[in-house]
């Protein structure tokens, strides 16, 4: 799961990341005739992907350590 988050955070960071950045660039451009540059979503995206690493490393200690029983077949 952590690193599940950690790619959907470090898809925040450019204009192809998420299809909610595709999304909001078409609606600008439908809008204004000029959409989003590539890395238009990088000063937001930098410091909530490192705000989100970061409460993720401290947050995973609380996720269940899974047990490596052994199954018989």
């Amino acid at each position: 799961i952590p690193l599940s988050y950690a790619a959907i955070l470090g898809g925040t960071m450019t204009l192809i990341g998420t299809s909610t950045n595709l999304i909001v660039s078409s609606f600008l451009e439908d809008a204004t005739g000029e959409g989003l540059a590539f890395f238009d979503f990088f000063l937001v995206g930098l410091p909530v992907t490192l705000i989100g690493l970061v409460v993720i490393v401290f947050s995973s200690r609380l996720l269940p350590s899974s047990s490596a029983e052994q199954i018989d077949i």
